[in-house]
């Protein structure tokens, strides 16, 4: 399979939902072709090019979500030897601050639920965790320096 995605479970029907939007959208959008060409003149029919740009940006917007769910390959949160995976939960602390946190680990920002905390599995902090355990500590070479974390707990 050609470039795999790893996404949790979670993220994979986050993204089939947002296709099953899309394709009503499409359906919207194709109504509103209709309705402005029966207005005849196309070529000085706003309402007919502003459908028809907004019916580009949909299917590029398709294409790019069946690419990625062709590609996905759903994993679980942990495995069985309890390791950080894509869509495993995280509790972290910073060792500078002492400051706790909970993330879970997406394989992409994008396929997260709004307000979540999570980590990218490709940032710093994600390639840090993976294949880690609870006790272990890693550090994520970021911009601002390293930093430095504990890890509390791992959970599916």
């Amino acid at each position: 399979m050609a470039h795999e995605h790893e996404m949790s479970p979670a993220e994979y029907e986050r993204l089939k939902r947002r296709l099953e939007e899309l394709e009503e959208a499409r359906k919207r959008v194709a109504r509103e072709i209709a309705e402005a060409a029966a207005q005849k003149d196309l070529s000085e029919n706003a309402a007919y090019q502003a459908a028809k740009e907004k019916q580009a940006l949909l299917e590029g917007e398709i294409a790019r979500v069946m690419g990625t769910l062709r590609r996905a390959r759903v994993v679980q949160g942990q495995t069985d030897d309890g390791t950080v995976r894509v869509g495993a939960r995280v509790r972290l602390k910073h060792k500078a601050t002492g400051q706790e946190l909970e993330l879970r680990v997406v394989a992409n920002i994008n396929h997260a639920a709004e307000g979540e905390p999570v980590v990218s599995a490709g940032s710093p902090l994600g390639q840090a965790l993976l294949g880690r355990r609870a006790g272990e500590a890693v550090t994520a070479q970021t911009p601002q320096g390293p930093q430095h974390y504990e890890i509390l707990e791992v959970r599916a």
